[in-house]
């Protein structure tokens, strides 16, 4: 599993790189992000999903799968990523994420 949903509040469960990305998330952004003693040394995030927008939770849970999916199917995605990010001008990372979707 890569990322789920909790009811109680309405959360997204998503994994992290690593535990120091989960930590530089939640104290740069506690509104946003948080943990649980329950997720305590794991690299996975709690995201309240009033906090943010459709576009945030997407990017959330692909790099979350991009976390937990074998290297075999990430390699397409990485790829495709590397050549957005280099034919995108700068200031216009708006075009390279519109491309990515």
């Amino acid at each position: 599993m890569f990322a789920w949903l909790r009811d109680d509040p309405e959360t997204l469960v998503a994994w992290v790189e690593t535990v120091e990305d989960k930590e530089a998330l939640t104290a740069a952004d506690p509104v946003k992000f948080f943990t649980t003693a329950h997720y305590a040394g794991q690299p996975i995030v709690l995201v309240r999903l009033e906090a943010i927008d459709a576009g945030e939770a997407a990017e959330l849970i692909v790099d979350s799968w991009l976390f937990r999916a074998p290297r075999s199917l990430t390699r397409a995605v990485d790829d495709r990523r590397r050549l957005i990010s280099t034919v995108t001008p700068p200031g216009r990372e708006d075009a390279g994420r519109r491309a990515w979707e």
